[in-house]
């Protein structure tokens, strides 16, 4: 099994690689500089938390109100297992409850084939274009309904991002389907996220596809371990198929009060 605290150790240094850090111990917020979608909006503990939490919790409200974000927690419940039960008092409330999974080298396995899909892999020396694509498809792929063209100055400053990691882009054809976000590896892990496939081609292996070829392409960067959250069970089955394991919980709490 997996250290669980070396786990939450990846996942916050990790945020900080990709977002804005903003220390407010005991947690520290990570909030995207110009995206307010709530994915990328977050606060994680720094230390196992417990106690009364009320002062804390109303600076990060205020913080997060300062820079036109919601509030959210990510967290590993193993990791902080009494801080749910304390968010809770504060009025926030559980939004979520994912599992956290691995992938290693031993446990990883090929994906089914999906006839005519290919996978881009994109780093910060791709076109304007190419990133204008991958955002806006990640962005349908998490709301539906959005519609809204990607600025050059959002495609720019995700370019910049992907010192950090890479993009994955899915075609299915010549139309753009699925994406996903790769962490470089630190301390020997990688980060699978914000895999998302429009509405129209869900469910027909294709994230799987994209994770498998994550996963790979992981493991030659040197990676031993490849973490990702599935949305519950159903969805974590899915990720099983290319060798996927649950390890933890994963939490995200946001603010209840009216």
């Amino acid at each position: 099994m997996t250290d669980i605290v070396r786990l939450q150790a990846y996942l916050r240094q990790n945020a900080g690689r990709w977002f804005e850090a903003v220390p407010l111990p005991p947690f520290t917020l990570f909030i995207h500089p110009s995206d307010p979608l709530t994915y990328f909006n977050y606060a994680i503990p720094d230390v196992p938390i417990n106690g009364e939490l009320r002062h804390i919790c109303d600076q990060l409200r205020a913080e997060f109100a300062t820079r036109n974000r919601k509030p959210r927690f990510e967290f590993i419940h193993e990791f902080a297992p009494h801080l749910g039960d304390a968010l809770g008092g504060c009025g926030f409330a559980e939004i979520s409850r994912q599992q956290l999974m691995c992938c290693t080298p031993d446990t990883a396995r090929p994906a089914p084939d999906v006839p005519r899909l290919h996978v881009d892999t994109l780093d910060n020396k791709a076109s304007i274009e190419d990133a204008q694509t991958f955002l806006l498809i990640q962005h349908c792929g998490f709301d539906p309904t959005h519609h809204s063209p990607v600025t050059i100055q959002e495609a720019e400053t995700f370019l910049h991002s992907l010192d950090k990691g890479r993009a994955i882009l899915a075609w299915l054809d010549d139309r753009p389907v699925c994406t996903g976000t790769l962490s470089t590896p630190y301390d020997g892990i990688a980060e699978l996220s914000a895999v998302a496939t429009v509405q129209p081609f869900r469910r027909r292996g294709i994230a799987t596809a994209l994770t498998a070829h994550a996963v790979q392409i992981a493991f030659r960067q040197g990676a031993q371990i490849v973490c990702l959250t599935a949305e519950d069970e159903r969805a974590g089955r899915v990720y099983e198929r290319v060798g996927f394991r649950p390890e933890a919980t994963m939490l995200t709490f946001g603010d209840a009060v009216i």
